[in-house]
């Protein structure tokens, strides 16, 4: 389904840029992992291979140690983040994003 939604995309926009933020993990939906983890090594694959594309991997930085998502990091249900879960998308979607998008800013005449 994503290669539709992007070839539709870029059919109509073909210079649009597109930003993939990694499916992130949850306690709650940690048995699903396995298919989470294929799918976002199927996105990394996808913006290596389009120069359009552009993965983010929020995942990563949201796993402890063991390999698990950090327990701190959810509100009760453990499956939505609290204010530290955003802190960690932040810091790692800002620096990407402020970078890649640099050059595409439009500089006010003076």
């Amino acid at each position: 389904h994503f290669d539709a939604i992007a070839a539709g995309i870029h059919e109509a926009l073909p210079e649009t840029r597109i930003y993939l933020l990694a499916v992130k993990p949850s306690i709650r939906r940690w048995h699903l992992w396995e298919t989470m983890s294929a799918t976002n090594a199927m996105l990394a694959d996808r913006a290596a291979n389009d120069a359009r594309l552009t993965f983010i991997d929020v995942a990563t930085p949201m796993l402890g140690e063991d390999g698990k998502p950090l327990a701190e990091i959810f509100v009760a249900d453990n499956l939505h983040m609290n204010g530290a879960g955003y802190d960690i998308w932040r810091d790692a979607v800002r620096p990407i994003l402020v970078k890649a998008e640099r050059s595409h800013e439009v500089m006010a005449a003076d």
